[in-house]
């Protein structure tokens, strides 16, 4: 698959190689080991997610493939969320997605998983409607939001 989006969000076709690797290495020797990705959602790379998803899924097997929403004041003016109609019929598709996601649990655990994973989109997207949130870079490891 070509993602050119996603690459260029990873910084390059080299990183996105190196993460699928790292991947591919971690899951081979920790089976077991509940293991996340995260794919920051924005107006450049929003169309490809959903595939990049399936793939991972298929392909890899991670207990569980979230998206988060870009946050803050990008320094490049050029880099921004999709419009909110998008970000809203994407996120029908994502939780077909993540439906099939069992997060290295079962019975309730699962279920408090997903649904809590349905509330911080349900919330981020009402936070968008009504506010901006602003979003500092790390000091010293720590994400500050003053």
């Amino acid at each position: 698959m070509e993602w050119k989006s996603v690459m260029i969000a990873c910084g390059g076709k080299a990183p996105l190689k190196k993460a699928l690797k790292t991947l591919e290495t971690v899951r081979s020797r920790y089976p077991g080991l509940i293991l996340q990705i995260n794919t920051v959602m924005m107006q450049e790379n929003y169309r490809e997610i959903p595939d990049l998803l399936r793939f991972i899924q298929t392909e890899y097997n991670p207990s569980y493939h979230s998206v988060l929403l870009l946050r803050g004041t990008p320094l490049d003016p050029e880099v921004k969320l999709p419009p909110l109609p998008e970000i809203r019929q994407f996120l029908k598709i994502y939780d077909e997605i993540i439906s099939r996601y069992r997060y290295n649990r079962s019975g309730i655990t699962e279920i408090i998983a997903k649904n809590y994973h349905r509330y911080m989109w349900d919330l981020s997207l009402r936070t968008l409607e009504t506010q901006v949130v602003p979003c500092y870079k790390p000091i010293n490891g720590i994400r500050s939001h003053r």
